[in-house]
């Protein structure tokens, strides 16, 4: 009994040496008689960004070994090789000296593999998500990533390099470099304003980066893409407005969205990725104007956002530029905020409203602040306001843009009622709702009507025989 638990303590003392490995990815046995299967490869790797960014912090290194040759060229073949050593690095740091001066490569244990060369993945910052991976090569290139502005930001980029190397039962002392680049496009906006008229003021109340990719592939990093992702209205998204802290500008993470030329040889398709900004532009004797001002990272390369490059955009806010393709204005009048609103079904009668101002003092003891309903930080948390029901067909149109809602009635006169709501970006839910009453009645009400006052009394009788539904507000 006691002989064969010797030789048990013997054959788990074996196995530990052969795959036992530090936190940082490396065999624990370091010495001059290499573990079976194993070997130790020396790369210098480094973070590289076009463009000057500087977000290359290796906070952790993930390394896949593909038992995959250079020889096959096969995409297909290719797919198909395992993942046969996942290697991580919680804290990297390189080889140091007997001085503690560093060496300027990191060691790696690999399996040892006769074929001439082995295709190695490197991923940074992921943390331990790839540590015990055991797929193929084409699922690795098919994982994705959801993307949000709110989460993705320049504290913890996602870098990946990859190439082959020969991995063989040998000491190699050849340095090989691998070089890290972001999977992702930075976007950094800050507008300034250089406004032409005396005394003209502009007030931004949006600041929102519109087509922007979905997901992220890691196949990304691997594969140079000519025209990705598909130009379909299901890969792409608007990201929830800017409202607060806009004058200081934003910068974005974004997947790439590149593209080839169209078969008339233009690149501008309905999917390029912009940066919109919207405010209230007032000057002296005219109309106050909604104006929004279009601005592409990519133009000056066929409206492209590449992986691994900054896009800087400093534009110079000058006024209202009517002849600009990217400019658009309407005049405007924002009515105060409220819970209910009234309008006539006439032509030109509309309102239009800021969805983040509140409309009221909070109600104590219901738990239910409005700012955090519809406001997370700086970013507004609506996606989209549309009609909940209404009581006949075609009763109002709501348009959501420019961080602004805008009601417009129906020009038949046709009255009736309608409840609003503004919806998160799951599009199911409700963060608020407003009550739109439209009636010929609604100058009457606002004091602005011609035909004849009426007291309370009358218009409490005009709603009973309308049956129309109003909350009264004190």
């Amino acid at each position: 009994m006691k002989t064969n638990l010797y030789i048990l303590i013997a054959f788990l003392m074996e196995i530990g040496m052969l795959v036992g490995c530090s936190a940082d990815g490396i065999p624990e046995k370091r010495d001059e008689v290499l573990p079976d299967g194993l070997t130790y490869i020396r790369f210098g790797v480094e973070a590289a960004s076009d463009q000057g960014a500087d977000e290359n912090t290796l906070h952790n290194l993930t390394v896949l070994q593909f038992d995959l040759d250079e020889s096959v060229t096969d995409v297909t073949e290719q797919d198909k090789s395992l993942c046969v050593t996942a290697r991580y690095l919680r804290n990297p740091e390189p080889e140091t000296d007997a001085d503690g001066g560093a060496k300027g490569y990191y060691l790696i244990g690999l399996k040892a593999s006769t074929k001439d060369t082995q295709y190695l993945v490197f991923i940074a910052n992921t943390g331990s998500m790839f540590q015990d991976y055991k797929g193929t090569l084409g699922d690795f290139k098919a994982l994705t990533i959801p993307f949000d502005q709110k989460t993705n930001n320049g504290e913890n980029q996602l870098m990946l390099g990859a190439g082959y190397v020969p991995v063989k039962g040998v000491d190699d002392e050849q340095t090989h470099p691998v070089i890290l680049k972001r999977l992702v496009a930075q976007i950094h906006f800050n507008y300034t304003k250089k406004l032409e008229v005396t005394e003209a003021r502009f007030t931004p109340i949006s600041l929102r980066l519109r087509n922007v990719p979905k997901v992220l592939k890691y196949a990304d990093g691997i594969t140079e893409a000519t025209d990705y992702p598909e130009k379909t209205s299901e890969n792409f998204t608007d990201y929830t407005s800017i409202i607060d802290k806009i004058e200081e500008g934003f910068t974005w993470y974004i997947p790439q969205n590149v593209r080839t030329a169209a078969a008339d040889g233009s690149y501008d398709d309905d999917f390029r990725t912009y940066v919109e900004l919207s405010g209230i532009y007032e000057a002296p004797n005219m109309q106050d104007q909604l104006v929004t001002y279009k601005f592409y990272p990519g133009k000056d390369d066929h409206y492209n956002v590449s992986r691994n490059y900054s896009y800087e955009m400093l534009p110079v806010v000058g006024g209202v530029n009517s002849f600009d393709a990217n400019v658009s204005t309407r005049n405007l009048t924002v009515s105060p905020s409220a819970n209910c609103f009234v309008v006539a079904p006439e032509a030109g009668s509309e309102v239009t409203f800021d969805p983040h101002d509140s409309p009221g003092t909070d109600v104590a003891g219901t738990e239910i602040v409005y700012a955090d309903q519809v406001i997370e930080n700086q970013y507004s948390r609506i996606a989209d306001v549309r009609p909940v029901w209404q009581t006949a067909e075609n009763l109002i149109d709501v348009i959501f843009a420019d961080g602004l809602v805008r009601v417009v009635p129906n020009a038949k006169g046709i009255d009736g009622n309608a409840l609003i709501a503004a919806y998160a970006t799951d599009n199911t839910t409700i963060l608020w709702s407003w009550h739109i009453w439209v009636t010929p009645y609604a100058k009457v009400l606002d004091g602005t009507g011609t035909n004849g006052i009426y007291t309370p009394r009358q218009i409490a009788i005009i709603i009973r025989m309308s049956g129309w539904i109003v909350t009264w507000a004190p």
